[in-house]
């Protein structure tokens, strides 16, 4: 009954409710905050029995792979779904093994996450699988097809009592960013009679979490059909140190590794595990961060939080500032080589870079890796622009990041006034007053013109448009609920009117290769 009310818009956001159904989830909805008020929650209580996460297979692997996981309180056999990999979490987001820490925080529980590689093909399409008894569609795009994705950073509630809290969400009651997040991606992801939202992604600042508890008061709320949908995540500087910098870093800190498991991402760092690794491993655990202790740095390698993949006729490069470049290389440079590899049909015409931190931040935020020297988000995609494999894209290679809290185009390109980077990192916390999202969306090959180049041209087909949807602004009328109540009834795509075109390449000039090389 649970799964089912969270399933639905919020009554207050939403389309009008018949009286006998408002009673009922009002019932069951505060059953649920009865449930989410007694400390630890499990997020398969209320989404069905089964806490599902899509993930999209690191690139080299093949275009049709998904990685499918489920996350459990305490070990689980699944009698109808073999996975490959079945262990408990490591290092962070389970049990305290210290009595210190477990005293400190004794409601975290025994994590375990079960994880499997499946293949649609290499044209993508549709798989229907059972798992925990339940129905698991999957669902992806053709390469170079249309495509349709939800990308937000920053999210931030207030949990519900019993559930700690570790950051201030100043516009968490008064904006109801829990409930309308909810809302979002429930209606955003699950069926419609628009065309399906085909990824979403999370740019850091992953619910401002610690130790998975605040996270699974959302994980927790979402409906089956919105965790069937791929979703993606990068690290951003409170998913390192929960205040927000190493130099206040402590021992309950995550690094990552809670993210890196919790979310099951297929990483950079699968491709080189050693032998030794558990059957079906793809995360490297060599870094034990409590052998090190050294608090007050990255205890994490940076493999795990790199990964590179494509939807449809877009690709995406996710990599976290708080490892310096040089760690980085060796992983966007496989990026772009795995680009410059795939054939023409098969190569994405728009490539996104994606991080968290806005800006260097500073001398100080460098000396700490706050992010590190060169690891920005806009440092990262200069040297990209030079990278070949993903050079070669030109303008077409475009940047979104969070970490500030406001949301605008970020930078243009010089000379044309082309969107080049977007920044959405508003979405509830302090800093520009703002609370919102944004729609990416291109029209893929079908409606392309002109070759692999040409349909991405002004006037030709293949366009990719970029969209802004404000729910609230300090000072300016709500927009909430009339986007809300357009998306649960119609689907996301169809309720664009609502929303401001951040970028259209239909009506921009792109570099050529050619261009992009001089």
């Amino acid at each position: 009954c649970l799964f089912e009310v969270f399933a639905l818009p919020n009554p207050r956001s939403g389309p009008v409710v018949e009286p006998d159904l408002r009673r009922k989830m009002a019932a069951l909805l505060a059953s649920a905050a009865g449930l989410l008020a007694h400390g630890a929650v499990d997020p398969a209580a209320v989404s069905g029995g089964l806490d599902l996460r899509v993930t999209r297979g690191l690139g080299p692997k093949g275009y049709g792979r998904m990685r499918v996981s489920a996350v459990t309180h305490g070990p689980r056999e699944f009698a109808d779904f073999a996975f490959e990999y079945s262990q408990p979490f490591r290092y962070r987001w389970t049990t305290w093994l210290d009595a210190a820490r477990n005293a400190s925080q004794p409601d975290v529980p025994a994590r375990w996450l079960h994880s499997s590689l499946v293949d649609l093909g290499p044209g993508g399409g549709e798989r229907t699988l059972t798992i925990g008894g339940r129905n698991v569609t999957l669902r992806l795009p053709p390469p170079r097809g249309a495509s349709r994705g939800l990308l937000l950073s920053d999210p931030c509630f207030t949990p519900p009592a019993g559930t700690q809290r570790w950051i201030d969400c100043e516009f968490s009651e008064r904006w109801q960013t829990f409930n309308r997040t909810v809302a979002l991606l429930n209606s955003a992801l699950g069926p419609s009679p628009s065309p399906p939202v085909d990824y979403w992604m999370v740019l850091g600042d992953n619910f401002y979490d610690q130790n998975g508890a605040v996270s699974d008061v959302l994980m927790g709320s979402l409906s089956l059909a919105a965790k069937s949908t791929p979703l993606a995540v990068v690290a951003g500087n409170h998913d390192m140190w929960i205040p927000g910098g190493p130099d206040k870093g402590d021992e309950f800190d995550q690094h990552g590794i809670g993210t890196m498991q919790y979310y099951a991402v297929d990483p950079a760092a699968s491709l080189g595990l050693p032998p030794s690794s558990a059957p079906g491993a793809f995360l490297d655990f060599s870094v034990d961060p409590d052998a090190t202790a050294r608090w007050n740095s990255s205890l994490n390698t940076a493999a795990n939080l790199v990964w590179y993949h494509a939807v449809g006729d877009v690709g995406f490069i996710g990599a976290s500032g708080a490892f310096p470049e040089s760690a980085l290389a060796p992983h966007l440079d496989a990026a772009c080589a795995w680009l410059a590899a795939l054939p023409t049909a098969a190569r994405p015409r728009w490539l996104f870079l994606l991080g968290h931190w806005d800006g260097d931040g500073g001398a100080t935020a460098e000396a700490e890796c706050n992010p590190c020297l060169g690891a920005d988000t806009p440092a990262l995609h200069a040297r990209l622009r030079h990278t070949p494999g993903c050079a070669e894209y030109g303008s077409r290679l475009k940047y979104q990041d969070g970490h500030t809290h406001c949301n605008r185009v970020q930078e243009v390109e010089a000379g044309t006034g082309e969107a080049r980077g977007f920044l959405v990192g508003a979405s509830g916390m302090s800093g520009c007053s703002q609370f919102g999202f944004e729609y990416v969306e291109t029209e893929g090959e079908a409606a392309g013109e002109g070759g692999a180049e040409g349909g991405a041209r002004a006037g030709g087909g293949g366009a990719l448009r970029v969209w802004y949807f404000e729910l609230e602004r300090e000072g300016a009328p709500s927009r909430a609920d009339a986007v809300l109540s357009c998306v649960a009834a119609q689907g996301l795509p169809a309720c664009t009117h609502l929303a401001t075109l951040w970028f259209d390449s239909a009506a921009a000039r792109g570099t050529t290769p050619n261009e992009a090389q001089e």
